[in-house]
């Protein structure tokens, strides 16, 4: 008789149907303590098979990238055809790919091995469950990154976005408030975070809490920054600022065949925190592109200037309670025969009746 062999099989294997996004909760106490960031993942799976107390791990790689090296073909110019530097030979493997990856989205999910379904039910109930999912181009490192999972979960196959905690950072962060009185009376809390390379972050969107309280959502954007990120922590409303145009200095004139307008405007800032913040207030001068108008600046209280933009800048240390003051003042002349719009307007809902 034949002996029979018994072999205990696991057995790896690579779907598209599942994924997954970054979403970050960012957790100030207040400006003396650093930020508490919770990276979490929120995952899909599409698979038609549930996962049951799965051990997860979260990459950023893209398994299904071609291991062949790249060949450069010709590179022709016609009004009729756009060049490409794929090799023709290997178009068919590409259109493939693409079709697999639905969309080449950079996030990808590896689990646990699993059994796979063989019913045809199922697997059309996934086909129809992936087209409710919608992919969009993120940023990630340059080098993939894995994040093993410490807990298991369940993720079922139902399309629906299941979050998942990855890990939780202190961020040591430089405190600044800023703000635009003439487009908005509110100061902006900003936490810039140096270093903020070697943490592995992907873009995404982020719950802000300041003080145990919702403060609203922001967005970690890993692609425009430099060595500093820039964390946007909401309003503070303990920061009054108030810009306000002194009607006593504001006039109308007509020299020859010019017309000269003059403005002036008052800025204060107090802080009522307990604290001495740092804060840049920016505003503006009207910058002419054309020879026969005039800009004259009579008062900027030491601004920082930028020729180019005209943008006004001050950056300041304010302690608890104090009050400071700030003032523009300019005068722009033109061709009474030729109207400038000088001041600015907004555009908002309003309804017609």
């Amino acid at each position: 008789l034949a002996s029979r062999l018994v072999v205990n099989l696991e057995i790896s294997y690579l779907v598209s149907g599942c994924g997954w996004a970054p979403a970050y909760d960012l957790k100030v106490t207040d400006i003396s303590h650093p930020i508490e960031l919770d990276y979490r993942a929120k995952v899909f799976n599409n698979t038609s098979v549930d996962w049951e107390d799965v051990k997860l791990t979260l990459s950023t790689a893209d398994p299904t990238k071609s291991a062949d090296k790249p060949k450069l073909t010709a590179w022709t110019l016609n009004h009729n055809d756009s060049y490409n530097y794929a090799d023709n030979n290997n178009n068919d493997r590409q259109q493939m790919n693409q079709n697999y990856t639905q969309n080449n989205m950079e996030g990808r999910l590896n689990a646990a091995p699993m059994t796979m379904s063989s019913s045809r039910e199922e697997f059309d109930k996934g086909k129809k469950a992936e087209l409710k999912i919608n992919y969009s181009e993120i940023s990630v490192s340059e080098l993939s990154v894995d994040f093993e999972i410490k807990d298991l979960y369940t993720i079922l196959a139902d399309s629906k976005p299941y979050t998942v905690d990855v890990q939780v950072l202190n961020l040591p962060a430089d405190y600044q408030y800023f703000a635009i009185p003439k487009m908005d009376k509110d100061a902006f809390l900003v936490a810039k975070v140096t270093g903020w390379e070697e943490l592995n972050l992907a873009d995404g969107p982020a719950n802000i809490f300041y003080g145990n309280a919702y403060v609203g959502q922001s967005y970690i954007n890993t692609r425009s920054t430099g060595d500093t990120l820039d964390l946007s922590l909401g309003r503070d409303k303990k920061i009054v600022i108030t810009r306000v145009k002194k009607q006593d200095y504001a006039s109308k004139n007509f020299v020859g065949n010019n017309k000269i307008e003059s403005f002036m405007y008052e800025i204060t800032a107090k802080n009522n925190n307990k604290d001495t913040i740092d804060i840049e207030i920016q505003d503006q001068i009207p910058v002419s592109q054309e020879s026969d108008i005039t800009v004259d600046i009579n008062e900027i209280s030491k601004a920082e200037k930028d020729d180019l933009s005209g943008k006004l800048c001050w950056k300041l240390k304010l302690n608890p309670g104090e009050l400071r003051k700030f003032q523009i003042a300019f005068s722009v002349k033109y061709p009474k025969n030729k109207p400038v719009q000088i001041r600015k307007f907004r555009s908002i809902s309003s309804p017609k009746f």
